[in-house]
């Protein structure tokens, strides 16, 4: 297990996280309409201010389940900012720092978006995504083409691989690398 020298985005700069021309690259509703559906239990791993985090509450619906994770406390309390002002109540915040995800149920979707090449431990953060996701869940990893190379890409969709999942389909994104992922039987 090679734990790599990561740096993580600033809390400081969350603002930039959330932008218009953001919205135009990368629209939530338009990049996710195809893999979440009403009802559905999906995870943000990585989700800063909640870019994705919000959108996917409207889209599971009342009857769905947002789960929030990050690493850094500043984030989630701008997220928490957010929810409060929406009176968003399907989505549960989490801290994390190097104890295991539980959730009460498995996930049918998530997403970890800019954020593995963050990860020092890519195996565990697969092996962990393998164990949360139902049969038949996907993830969605998503890389900045600005930071993440294509040969560091392929490396962590290798290691995704060697856990058990497979490469389902390429999103074409402006700027980004993408895969969906789903468990291997």
């Amino acid at each position: 297990m090679k734990l790599e020298q990561t740096h993580l985005f600033s809390a400081q700069k969350a603002d930039t996280l959330d932008s218009k021309i953001r919205r135009l690259l990368q629209n939530p509703i338009i990049v996710l309409t195809p893999f979440v559906t009403k009802g559905m239990t999906v995870l943000d791993y990585g989700c800063g201010n909640g870019f994705f985090s919000i959108p996917l509450s409207k889209m599971v619906g009342n009857k769905g389940k947002v789960y929030s994770v990050d690493i850094q406390k500043e984030m989630l309390d701008k997220l928490e900012i957010k929810i409060a002002s929406l009176s968003i109540s399907n989505i549960t915040k989490i801290h994390v720092g190097n104890e295991k995800l539980n959730f009460p149920t498995l996930l049918d979707f998530a997403i970890a978006v800019y954020v593995v090449h963050e990860i020092p431990d890519k195996e565990s953060f697969f092996k962990e995504m393998f164990e949360l996701l139902n049969p038949n869940g996907k993830l969605l990893i998503m890389e900045p083409d600005f930071i993440v190379s294509r040969r560091n890409f392929n490396k962590t969709l290798e290691i995704a691989k060697q856990v058990g999942f497979i490469e389902k389909e390429e999103l074409n994104l402006l700027f980004s690398k993408t895969r969906i992922l789903m468990k291997g039987k």
